[in-house]
C-alpha cells in the first residue's frame, strides 16, 4: 500500500470541469458510498460532473459461492470486475468500503486516497420486548418451536441470554459475541442492510444481529431516542430504505467489539497510470484517516494469508502519534495489544504488532 503522495495543486486545471466515471456495485449501501465520493468531487472541482456506473461483480451474481470461498480471496469476488474496469479505463475510480478491500491490490492499481472516516463502531440490533408482546404469541405452537424474543433498550452483548442466536456472517463479530457469551451461537446473515434488518425483525430463530454503524448512517438510519432504530432526520434516506417496526439498537464501543481493519473508511482505487485520477484522489485524501488505516491494513497484511483467525484493529491519530489497538482470536484464545509510534511510522507499527501476534499465537495465527 503506497503512502499518500504530495497533494495536487488546488489550481490544477486538469481537475476542473471534467467528467469523471465512478464504478460501484449496485447495492443501496455501495451506491450511497459512491455518491458520497461524487458529492465531494463536485464540491471541490468547479464544473466537474460525476457519473455513477453500476458494475455487477462475481460476488453479487454468486454470493453463496463468494462467501463459501472464505479467506482473503472471498473479498476479491466483490472487487474483481470493478478492478478490470479500472484497468480498461472504463471507469476513473472505484469506491470501496475499506474493510472489504484486500490489503494487496492487483498490479497496476493503487489505493490513491481515503475519505474522512465515519463511525467505526458496530451496532447490536434486536427486537423491542414491548413490541414483541404486542404481537401476541403464535396461533399454534409445536414442540421445539422457538418463540420470538425481545429485549429492553440498552441491551449489551453480555446481556444476551446464554442460548442466544446472533445473526452475522463475520467471523470477527461472532468471536466477540462468544467472548461476551461463550454459549451464544452465530448464524449466517447475508444480503444488503435492508434485507438483514427485515430478517432480524421477522425471524424467531434469531435473537439479535450485528451491523456496522457506518453502513446504517450512510443509508440514512440512526439509533435514536430510547434506542429505537429509525430514519435519521438529519440525513437523506437511501431510496427504498425501510426500517422494520420494533427494532432497537445498542452501539457497541471498541471495548465490547473492536472494529475490523478499515471499518468506516471509504477507499478510492485508481489505475496506476491514471495520473489525473490519482491527483484528484490525493486532493480529497483525509490525512488522519489515511494514517490510521495504513496501520490497520499493514497489521492485517503482515499477519499473512495463513491467518484465518478473526482479526480486529483500530488506529487513531493522537497528536503526532498513531495508536493501534489490535486483537486476534484463535480457538477461544485471544491475543490483544495496544501500541503507539510517531504517525510517520504507521506502517511499521502495524507490521511490528503483526509480528508480535504471530510469535505469540504461532505462524499460522
Amino acid at each position: 500500500m503506497k503512502p499518500s503522495a504530495r497533494k495536487a495543486d488546488p489550481r490544477d486545471p486538469r481537475l476542473e470541469g471534467r467528467r469523471w466515471v465512478v464504478g460501484t456495485r449496485g447495492s443501496p449501501l455501495a451506491l450511497a458510498q459512491a455518491e458520497e465520493f461524487a458529492r465531494r468531487v463536485r464540491a471541490a472541482f468547479r464544473g466537474s460532473s460525476v457519473e455513477l456506473r453500476v458494475i455487477e461483480t462475481s460476488g453479487d451474481a454468486l454470493p453463496e459461492a463468494a462467501l463459501a470461498a472464505g479467506g482473503p480471496d472471498a473479498k476479491g469476488w466483490f472487487t474483481r470486475e470493478l478492478e478490470e474496469a479500472l484497468h480498461g479505463r472504463e471507469i476513473d475510480f472505484a469506491v470501496h468500503s475499506l474493510k472489504d478491500l484486500p490489503t494487496t491490490l492487483p498490479d497496476g492499481l493503487d489505493l490513491a486516497g481515503v475519505l474522512e472516516r465515519a463511525d467505526v463502531r458496530d451496532v447490536l440490533v434486536y427486537r423491542d420486548e414491548a413490541w414483541v408482546r404486542s404481537l401476541g404469541g403464535p396461533q399454534e405452537w409445536s414442540p421445539g418451536q422457538r418463540l420470538m424474543r425481545g429485549f429492553r433498550p440498552g441491551l449489551a452483548l453480555g446481556g444476551l441470554p446464554r442460548d442466544a442466536i446472533v445473526g452475522t456472517s463475520s467471523p470477527r463479530r461472532a468471536a466477540w459475541v462468544r467472548r461476551a457469551v461463550p454459549t451464544a451461537e452465530a448464524t449466517p446473515l447475508r444480503g444488503n442492510v435492508g434485507t438483514r434488518l427485515a430478517r432480524m425483525a421477522a425471524t424467531a430463530s434469531m435473537d439479535a444481529a450485528v451491523l456496522a454503524l457506518a453502513g446504517l448512517q450512510r443509508l440514512g438510519l440512526f439509533v435514536g431516542p430510547g434506542g429505537r432504530l429509525a430514519r435519521d432526520p438529519r440525513r437523506p434516506a437511501a431510496p427504498g430504505m425501510v426500517v422494520p417496526d420494533g427494532l432497537l439498537g445498542t452501539v457497541l464501543g471498541p471495548e465490547s467489539m473492536l472494529p475490523a481493519p478499515g471499518q468506516g473508511a471509504l477507499g478510492i482505487e485508481v489505475a496506476s497510470g491514471h495520473a489525473d485520477a490519482a491527483a484528484l484522489a490525493r486532493r480529497l485524501n483525509h490525512r488522519n484517516t489515511w494514517v490510521s488505516i495504513l496501520a490497520e491494513r499493514e497489521f492485517l497484511r503482515f499477519l499473512g494469508g495463513g491467518c484465518a483467525s478473526p482479526v480486529s484493529a483500530h488506529a487513531r491519530v493522537l497528536g503526532h502519534q498513531v495508536e493501534l489497538k489490535a486483537a486476534v482470536e484463535r480457538g477461544g484464545r485471544w491475543w490483544m495489544s495496544t501500541a503507539r509510534r510517531v504517525a510517520s511510522e504507521a506502517a511499521l507499527l502495524g507490521a511490528d504488532m503483526a509480528a508480535q501476534a504471530r510469535r505469540e499465537l504461532g505462524e499460522g495465527c
